[in-house]
């Protein structure tokens, strides 16, 4: 039963990241249509945005599964991990699904930099978590060692 529990966990931790992925791309195609002169955003692209979001959310997941705390080095390097693995799942789900046509070369570096942008938010929010676990951890230490 405790391993259903961890996996049913995991899976909506997922899930969560994979809704709020899924959103932010949904949510900048539909400003980048805007731009370009078009209001909605079709059915099928978004499924796409959704896949390409649950693939990403997963190996975000496996690279840093929760409860886990590295070192700066290895944090570091985690997240270089899942910046390069964002670019090629986003730009390449862009490009393969062709989910920005019309769209001129320097709008696309443009796109690239608001993409590299939200990365280092997302690196910054697990940092972030990461701190906090580490404080977390020695407040429970400190406290264990008065105790005892």
């Amino acid at each position: 039963m405790q391993e259903f529990n961890r996996t049913y966990l995991w899976g909506r931790d997922v899930k969560y990241r994979m809704g709020l992925y899924t959103t932010a791309a949904v949510f900048y195609k539909a400003v980048v249509s805007a731009l370009l002169g078009e209001f909605s955003v079709d059915s099928w692209t978004m499924l796409e945005m959704l896949l390409v979001s649950f693939l990403f959310a997963f190996a975000e997941t496996v690279i840093f599964p929760r409860g886990k705390s590295w070192g700066e080095a290895a944090m570091g390097r985690r997240a270089a991990l899942l910046a390069v693995l964002a670019n090629v799942v986003y730009i390449g789900g862009a490009l393969v699904f062709d989910w920005f046509p019309g769209v001129p070369a320097w709008w696309a570096a443009v796109m690239i930099a608001v993409l590299e942008l939200g990365l280092a938010a997302l690196w910054y929010a697990l940092w972030l978590e990461n701190r906090r676990d580490t404080r977390l951890l020695n407040q429970n230490l400190q406290h264990f060692q008065q105790e005892t």
